[in-house]
């Protein structure tokens, strides 16, 4: 059941891949399209009809998940690593919560 609610979270919030690789968790969103950059450059007015999407990171401050989640996560522009060594028996209950804030 556990592994059915971190999917539909997953799904939620629009990322694409999770993987564990060497201790860490890496969930991976696709690189930014030319669509995509063309309408977050042109701003109120969308040069391009906006497509309903989960965006995921878009919704959530990346400074507060640095703060709660410490050196366990780190965040680049198409991808977070949380580092299940670092956080040792609670990384199933980290990532359930990483995922819920990613996908409100």
């Amino acid at each position: 059941m556990y592994l059915l609610n971190i999917k539909v979270l997953a799904i939620r919030a629009g990322v694409e891949n999770i993987m564990e690789q060497d201790g860490e968790i890496t969930l991976r969103w696709a690189a930014p399209t030319m669509e995509s950059e063309m309408r977050r450059k042109v701003g109120s007015k969308p040069a391009l009809p906006e497509r309903k999407r989960p965006t995921g990171r878009a919704n959530v401050d990346p400074r507060r998940l640095m703060k709660e989640f410490g050196e366990a996560l780190r965040i680049t522009p198409n991808q977070m690593r949380l580092n299940t060594r670092l956080l040792k028996d609670t990384w199933q209950d980290r990532l359930k919560k990483l995922l819920e804030e990613l996908s409100t």
